[in-house]
């Protein structure tokens, strides 16, 4: 198990709108039907080709699950065409049935520059097989994509159990990002083995304490046990996504606010230490806190 470059894999970058800094339907909690599978919402997958074969090769879990109701299974499917690798990408996968030969385009609009990559997942490789997670930073110069930076992890171990990764982000340039995209593989792309599954859940980027570095956090929290709560405080009306997550990563808490303050119920939390991420449009920013034993 080490974190690599991730390489060698067909990918072109298209023009959108509204930047972000996080990764959108990051615990694969929303899905959505066409036809016989479901993607996703947000992701792509090769489940529009596959199904034509009868197989889907990515898939909603609901029994092996790191936080929240679901997760995402992506495996790779035998069929008479040869062995078909199940993916996931935040672009736009495409298969050209003439040259035989898949691609993916797109991305998402993303201003940030996170420091790492990190995510909770288990695999079951044939034959040897790796997996592969990748994330890609790119800055678009009037229609020249520059690598801004990349992250990569590959496993080739079975893992059994809900285990993180994480891979550190290679900077190459010093510019701010303007696009973002994510693949996900159970196989090595060149050689895909049957039966080869990965779950996937909780994805996310890791920050600095502010992305700008020139802002300190915005906000300031406060343990209030006698009402089993804790009280968030902004400087001013804010409006963003306020997360609590263990030291494992899971989601506690999550929760759309537009005001001053707002506050995290804590009546079925246990005693320990916890993350409090707030964010917003322009930044992220977060607090460690210590939730006590209750007597």
């Amino acid at each position: 198990m080490k974190t690599v470059f991730f390489t060698g894999i067909a990918v072109l970058f298209l023009l959108s709108a509204n930047a972000q800094l996080t990764i959108p339907n990051a615990g694969f909690e929303n899905w959505t039907a066409a036809g016989s599978y479901e993607n996703p919402d947000s992701w792509d997958s090769p489940n529009d080709v596959t199904s034509s074969l009868g197989k889907i090769v990515v898939e909603k879990e609901e029994t092996y699950v790191h936080s929240g109701n679901y997760a995402a299974m992506i495996t790779v499917q035998s069929s008479f065409a040869g062995n078909l690798p199940g993916m996931l990408t935040l672009g736009d996968f495409s298969f050209d049935l003439l040259s035989m030969t898949a691609t993916i385009a797109g991305g998402i609009p993303f201003t940030g520059r996170p420091e790492k990559f990190t995510g909770w997942y288990q695999y079951d490789p044939q034959n040897s097989d790796i997996c592969l997670m990748g994330a890609f930073l790119l800055k678009d110069n009037a229609g020249v994509w520059d690598t801004v930076a990349i992250a990569g992890f590959e496993s080739t171990a079975s893992v059994t159990a809900w285990t993180a990764f994480e891979a550190d982000f290679d900077y190459r340039s010093s510019e701010t990002p303007t696009h973002m995209n994510i693949i996900l593989m159970p196989t090595d792309r060149n050689n895909p083995q049957a039966n080869s599954t990965i779950y996937i859940d909780d994805l996310g980027f890791t920050y600095p304490v502010s992305v700008d570095d020139q802002e300190k956090n915005n906000f300031q929290a406060y343990a209030n046990t006698e009402n089993n709560r804790i009280d968030v405080l902004f400087p001013s009306e804010t409006r963003g996504t306020l997360t609590l997550r263990d030291m494992q990563g899971r989601i506690v808490h999550s929760s759309i606010i537009s005001s001053t303050a707002s506050s995290i119920d804590m009546q079925q939390v246990t005693a320990g230490i916890y993350l409090i991420i707030f964010e917003s449009e322009k930044a992220v920013y977060s607090i460690k806190t210590i939730w006590p034993e209750k007597y």
